[in-house]
Parts: structure tokens; sequence; C-alpha cells
């Protein structure tokens, strides 16, 4: 398998794009793969947009590139490999979303936080954003991103509604378009 540098247009398939070019492009979903805090492990989601477009024959194919990816000296045998094949490929690097240099499969480092803050971070997203049942600062945050979610769905949905045309949404009523809507930011 030849592994190269994404070419300029390329670039654009590395991050979620807005649901109507994703719609006229036929994104079927995303794959994240991430190293363990090792960085030899090697785990994979993916996130899919359209169910019905993902076939076994897709599946099968997907699992072959990531698996021969992951042997030998491949880009995701791990972590320190796949450091070898940036340094060595300076041009595979391109302006990302969330840090200058980005080569595809790099954790995104956004923020961490210091273990002795957590309880009072937690109290203060609890007094914000209501009650929540899970434990830990991660359940945490992902309740309150979906009671957020919940609390101005109707806001969102009524905006979101003003962009259909010409996207996979359109021709959806309210009702499904809400059912999406919620699909991709609650679930």
């Amino acid at each position: 398998m030849e592994v190269r540098a994404l070419t300029q247009p390329e670039q654009k398939y590395t991050y979620s794009q807005s649901t109507q070019i994703a719609g006229q492009t036929g994104c079927i979903g995303h794959l994240r793969g991430d190293f363990d805090s090792s960085g030899n492990g090697f785990f994979t989601t993916w996130d899919d947009h359209w169910d019905r477009w993902k076939t076994d024959e897709f599946k099968a194919e997907l699992d072959e590139v990531i698996n021969t990816l992951r042997e030998g000296k491949g880009l995701l045998h791990n972590r320190r490999d796949m450091a070898a094949f940036a340094r060595a490929n300076p041009d595979a690097a391109f302006m990302g979303n969330y840090c200058t240099e980005y080569y595809g499969s790099r954790a995104v480092p956004i923020w961490q936080m210091d273990g002795r803050y957590e309880q009072a971070v937690m109290e203060r997203l609890s007094d914000r954003f209501g009650e929540v049942e899970r434990d830990g600062l991660a359940g945490v945050l992902m309740e309150t991103a979906k009671n957020a979610v919940e609390d101005n769905l109707q806001d969102y949905t009524a905006q979101l509604k003003d962009y259909v045309e010409g996207s996979f949404l359109e021709g959806l009523d309210d009702y499904n378009i809400e059912v999406m809507y919620l699909r991709i930011f609650v679930l």
C-alpha cells in the first residue's frame, strides 16, 4: 500500500464539513483513530452519517486498510512510527482547524485540566446547566452538552431549517429535521 501526502483538495475531507457539503459529496461517515496512552494500542471509532451506505464490502475494505497500516512499521503501527513518518514527510503537514500543523491522525490536544479542579468545575457546570446523573468530569461534560442542546433545540432547528435547500435534509418535514439534528448532536 502506498501512503502519500494528501492533495490540497483532499485535505478538506479530514474534518467534518457542513451537512450540505457532506450530503453533496456523498460523505457516509468519519473515521477517528486514537493511540492509547502508551502509544502502542490503536483504537478507531466510526461515526455513520448514512448507515445504509456502509455496506459489508465497505466495512471489509476499511478494516483491511486499517490492518495494513498497523502492520510492520506502517503509519498506524504506533505513535513513534507515525511521528517518524511525519518527520520524514514534512509535505504531509497542512493547516488544520485546531492546530497549525496537522498530519491527519495525531491526537488534538484541546485542553487539559489539573485533577484538583475537577470537582469545582463539575459543581459549576451543574449550577449553570442543571443537575447531571453521570460521574466523573467526562460524563458531566457530555451530559452538560446534551442538556445545552436539548434546552436550545427549538432555536437551533429553526435556524437549521433556513439552510436545508440543496442538502440531504431537503424534503424532510420539521420532525425529521429535528431527529437528524438530535442524532448528530445528542447521541
